[in-house]
């Protein structure tokens, strides 16, 4: 039986990402940080959360999980940088000669301005996949805690395991 996670802190996607200078890295630690975040935070609206990680879901199962628990349209937004994130990292760890387009690199850094036509190439890829990553993590730590009401507002009378 797995131990329940601990949210993951800025400090730890500071220290693995900051560094980085390699897109494709980037990418790929930045999702492994924020499969770690999306566990964190569905696991503490499990009584039991251990069980709940014993089921080794794959990354596209849990996204769907964390958004049946959290989705609010006003963050939208975020839950499509996410599903971004895990097609071009799954394009990446895929292809040899992957493509990204500049409509993903937009969801990605949904909140930063992307050159037109700009791809992973792009000099200022780096600098736009990591501010993603930073709001996706951010939201991620925070929504748990109530930032974004839990369906819609509608709160579950099943009893909620705490965050540390």
């Amino acid at each position: 039986m797995r131990k329940p996670r601990e949210p993951v802190p800025i400090e730890r996607a500071d220290e693995h990402l900051d560094k980085v200078s390699d897109v494709v890295t980037l990418i790929l630690k930045g999702h492994l940080l924020v499969e770690e975040a999306l566990f964190a935070a569905v696991q503490t609206r499990f009584p039991h959360p251990q069980y709940f990680l014993d089921a080794n879901l794959r990354f596209a199962q849990l996204l769907s999980i964390a958004k049946g628990l959290f989705f609010t349209e006003e963050y939208a937004p975020v839950w499509d940088a996410i599903q971004a994130l895990n097609s071009v990292r799954n394009r990446l760890a895929h292809s040899l000669e992957p493509s990204v387009d500049s409509e993903e690199l937009k969801k990605i850094s949904f909140l930063m301005p992307v050159p037109k036509g700009a791809s992973l190439d792009h000099p200022e890829a780096g600098s736009l996949i990591n501010a993603g990553l930073g709001a996706i993590l951010t939201y991620l730590w925070l929504v748990p805690s109530g930032v974004a009401k839990a369906n819609n507002g509608l709160q579950s009378d099943a009893p909620q395991a705490t965050r540390a």
